[in-house]
């Protein structure tokens, strides 16, 4: 069995050897009090829906998110199972369910989809990750290690966490295991030494991209990159005096402090030329940034996404957009409700929304 750990100051100088510093910085601190707005069809060349089926078995509620499509399969999530859709928007079937049988779990706090062996994963309370086939079935579950804030897989073989350790201060972890729990890597991503009550449990943004893995921190500006070579900074998301500690971000009695005075990053969906980034201070601010020399190309406060904000659609001339996530082939997608898209509301189900970037030089 393979262990790895790496001293942080370590891990930054080997992240920064391929890379001068300015290909990872990018300046947000000195853009978040300005406004700077485009169309979408400065990014797009042409959009697509996929209707998903209304039925009585796979009535979607308001807040649910896609997880990942591909040229047969949709899936989406709520915070209670997984609804699988054919690429065309019919229904399959459902995957998981909350209960407390052997096969059920308590609670659904994460989800991920292995499309090469076509499996899903449901990470629940007390770091238990459950293992379904794409029908639904049961396969097995196996226990994680540390508080969990994020988890994804690399290379249909490697289950990827960051989990923290808050005895005697502060550790954050990288760590990499098989898909029976065996711990393969673990990399020390932050440490400090502050102690305190917390009294809000925090999320890290994970998400996967051309066969590697993308990790933040609610309370540190870099995008960590792991792969096959390890771990590195992917990118610098400096926000100087706006950046929020992690003593702040996990107090609860001073979240109105930390929502006037600092910038959280919400989200982040990565296409092979443009950083969408969802920032709140105040209010919602979508940032998209071009990876190959860090302009800002938009900038503005929009309205949350889930209810219709986003970029502004001259393309079809129907709804706004913002991405959820990206899918294959340049192309960036979202759940939009009917409402959005037909003069009328009905009771539909949402659509996929799927926004088709134009092809210039592709940056990883």
């Amino acid at each position: 069995m393979k262990h790895s750990v790496y001293l942080f100051i370590l891990m930054l100088m080997l992240g920064c050897k391929n890379n001068n510093y300015d290909d990872v910085y990018i300046d947000l601190k000195s853009i978040i009090n300005t406004e700077k707005s485009i169309n979408l069809s400065a990014l797009a060349d042409s959009i697509s829906y996929i209707q998903l089926e209304t039925s009585d078995d796979c009535l979607l509620p308001e807040n649910i998110a896609i997880i990942h499509m591909d040229s047969t399969d949709v899936f989406v999530v709520d915070n209670k199972c997984i609804y699988r859709f054919s690429s065309n928007g019919t229904f399959k079937n459902r995957i998981g369910r909350i209960g407390g049988g052997p096969e059920e779990y308590p609670q659904l706090l994460f989800t991920i989809v292995d499309p090469v062996n076509k499996l899903i994963f449901i990470l629940t309370h007390n770091n238990v990750l459950f293992f379904y086939n794409y029908d639904g079935h049961f396969i097995k579950k196996i226990k994680l290690q540390g508080e969990i804030k994020s988890i994804d897989i690399l290379n249909n073989n490697e289950i990827v966490c960051t989990s923290c350790d808050y005895e005697n201060g502060f550790s954050a972890y990288l760590l990499s295991c098989d898909y029976d729990g065996n711990l393969l890597n673990k990399y020390l991503l932050e440490k400090d030494d502050h102690s305190y009550q917390r009294t809000m449990h925090t999320s890290s943004i994970s998400y996967s991209f051309h066969h590697a893995l993308r990790i933040k921190s609610p309370h540190n500006d870099t995008i960590f990159q792991y792969n096959n070579n390890g771990i590195s900074k992917h990118k610098v998301l400096s926000l100087g005096k706006y950046s929020p500690t992690r003593e702040l971000v996990e107090d609860v009695n001073r979240k109105h402090e930390l929502y006037a005075n600092y910038v959280q990053i919400l989200a982040i969906t990565e296409s092979d030329n443009y950083l969408f980034l969802l920032a709140f201070k105040n209010n919602i601010r979508g940032i998209i940034v071009e990876k190959a020399n860090h302009n800002i190309v938009f900038n503005k406060e929009i309205e949350n996404p889930k209810k219709g904000g986003g970029i502004h659609n001259d393309v079809d001339g129907l709804a706004t957009f913002w991405p959820m996530m990206y899918c294959y082939k340049n192309a960036v997608a979202r759940i939009v409700h009917p409402s959005y898209i037909y003069e009328k509301s009905n009771d539909e189900n949402p659509l996929i929304q799927i926004v088709y970037l134009k092809n210039i030089q592709k940056i990883d």
